[in-house]
């Protein structure tokens, strides 16, 4: 089975369909209003904050059903190899950096739905990804992007009991303004 979101945060029986450049538009101008400069390479937003002090990495997935036998179990699949190997200006591995560093990786999975007008963020501690796996999904439980939709932030810790956060785009920035305290 799979699940769609309603405006309301409930979950309901259905396929959502999503639209990247819709999702792409809704990140920049939220980075426009905050005075953020951006530029996109493929599925990686570069962006620095606007004192300019601090530069971000930011990957974008689809946030998609797992297929295992929870169907209320979904994921962001990442190539970590490929992404391990991004650095920063100093040379150093983006995925090692600590997350007070002047340069991070940020890894967001979105939830979108065109026809229930929902658009949910995810994300987890970008340490977590290394080179030892090709691809590799990192998964969080629907119910947890319907409680964000809801209550605007809800936190989740998957199997391997690290957090997952999932958010409205309006606490987009604060959530990567504090990385560092939510995952430190």
């Amino acid at each position: 089975m799979r699940y769609t979101i309603t405006t309301q945060g409930r979950l309901t029986e259905g396929r959502n369909t999503s639209n990247k450049q819709f999702v792409q538009k809704v990140l920049i101008d939220l980075f426009d209003s905050s005075n953020w400069t951006y530029k996109f390479d493929r599925n990686v937003i570069l962006t620095k904050n606007s004192n300019q002090t601090r530069k971000y990495t930011i990957l974008l997935k689809e946030i998609t059903p797992a297929q295992r036998r929870n169907d209320k179990e979904y994921r962001m699949q990442i190539r970590d190899k490929e992404i391990s190997l991004l650095k920063d200006s100093k040379n150093n591995q983006l995925t090692s950096n600590s997350l007070f560093s002047e340069e991070i990786l940020i890894p967001f999975g979105y939830f979108h739905d065109i026809s229930s007008n929902v658009l949910i963020f995810s994300t987890f501690d970008p340490r977590r990804i290394d080179s030892e796996a090709q691809t590799r999904s990192y998964y969080i439980d629907i119910e947890y992007i319907a409680k964000a939709q809801l209550e605007g932030i809800s936190f989740f810790h998957d199997s391997a009991g690290e957090r997952v956060i999932s958010f409205l785009p309006t606490n987009l920035m604060g959530v990567i303004n504090n990385m560092d305290l939510f995952f430190e």
